[in-house]
């Protein structure tokens, strides 16, 4: 069984391994659970929500970038 500090490092580690940033991490650290979990805090959805499309718009300039990418390497290997 982990102690009260080894949960909260679990914790912040989990919700940095998602990409949130540190000052968001602040603000959901109070609505945590002892298993790891979120209470549905006002602000938590939002923020959670927020990354998400932020993490969608980037894989969709990254695809964007694989297929130029990709392009450019096909007509480069065809000359």
């Amino acid at each position: 069984m982990l102690g009260a500090a080894e949960q909260r490092v679990t914790q912040i580690r989990a919700l940095l391994a998602v990409g949130l940033p540190t000052r968001v991490i602040a603000q959901l650290l109070p609505c945590t659970t002892n298993n790891g979990t979120l209470r549905p805090c006002p602000h938590v959805l939002p923020a959670l929500q927020d990354r998400l499309s932020e993490l969608d718009r980037r894989a969709a300039e990254l695809a964007t970038a694989r297929t130029l990418l990709r392009r450019t390497i096909t007509n480069t290997a065809t000359q």
